[in-house]
């Protein structure tokens, strides 16, 4: 953010030499200084020093528009403490994007949250493997067995969230427990029949959402390559009550559940990266009832290549 609490995002390069200008993450104490030549930036963008580019203790040159090599700007916007970039500069308003989602989850409130427990992972796989591995739950009963005793395949369903969003869900859903004890989960939920309830959303390209009645996920993957990528898992839960010392444990129960889970998915993930580099591959097929979700995203992709 600049001095003014405005939400900026930049591309990473020095508008001089073109130099990655941060290489991990950091707090910006007002400027932002290319370690090549000093060349500095404020945080709005702004270049305000080119030490000696006009000759020795000279910052100025004839003719060089200093206003002209600020930081090239990428367009930026904020929802829960979630940042949405793009690079493009054509997509529609945040708002708009998510609106099929908050619609479908406005009798969850989500000022609620708080942030708790993350998991990185990275997958010798290509991300929209891993997106539509997410997607689709048709392979709950051998993959994870585990999963399958206690939110079984035959639980789950599909919904409409728009035609940049998959939705998938289960209708048995049950909060972890301690010592009698569970989670406090969002209010007012039996209003709705969402006690037992949990949804997830594959928000185009590479964001994947869980809400459930006693905590939220946030599942992203990004590429590091044509065939790897990394996995980062975020876990919320609903009240400041739900994040005491005396709830760790029953925090750590769909977190781990979630971690153990996607180890056994990055299994699967990871033989069909391999099994798709072979020539014998046609492409394969789609079971009509139950990987509807996944042809909807390799659509999505498909439409937006050829856009």
């Amino acid at each position: 953010r600049d001095r003014h609490r405005t939400l900026r995002a930049f591309h990473n390069i020095c508008s001089h030499r073109g130099l990655q200008l941060v290489d991990k993450p950091c707090s910006a104490k007002g400027i932002i200084r290319c370690p090549y030549h000093s060349w500095s930036y404020s945080m709005d963008g702004q270049l305000k020093s080119t030490p000696h580019f006009g000759g020795y203790y000279q910052d100025a040159a004839e003719g060089f528009d200093r206003e002209a090599k600020g930081l090239r700007a990428i367009r930026c916007d904020q929802w829960l403490d979630l940042l949405f970039i793009n690079l493009s500069g054509d997509a529609p308003p945040l708002g708009e994007y998510l609106k099929p989602i908050t619609d479908r989850w406005a009798d969850y409130d989500l000022s609620l949250l708080r942030r708790g427990r993350e998991a990185t992972v990275e997958c010798n796989a290509n991300w929209k493997l891993a997106v539509e591995n997410f997607s689709e739950s048709y392979h709950l009963t051998w993959v994870h067995p585990a999963l399958n005793g206690c939110s079984r395949m035959e639980d789950h369903f599909w919904f409409d969230v728009g035609d940049i969003h998959v939705g998938q869900g289960s209708l048995k859903y049950y909060s972890g427990e301690v010592e009698g004890k569970r989670l406090p989960t969002f209010p007012n939920l039996e209003a709705s029949d969402r006690t037992t309830i949990a949804e997830y959303v594959t928000a185009l390209p590479n964001l994947m959402l869980g809400v459930h009645p006693d905590y939220f996920l946030v599942f992203m993957v990004n590429p590091l390559g044509p065939d790897r990528s990394l996995e980062r898992m975020v876990f919320y839960f609903v009240g400041d009550e739900a994040m005491t010392p005396e709830n760790a444990a029953l925090r750590d129960i769909p977190a781990d559940l979630w971690i153990a889970t996607n180890d056994e998915d990055i299994g699967v993930i990871e033989r069909m990266q391999k099994g798709r580099r072979s020539p014998a591959f046609d492409g394969g097929c789609f079971s009509p009832a139950l990987e509807t979700t996944v042809k909807q995203f390799q659509s999505m992709v498909y439409r937006s290549i050829n856009a």
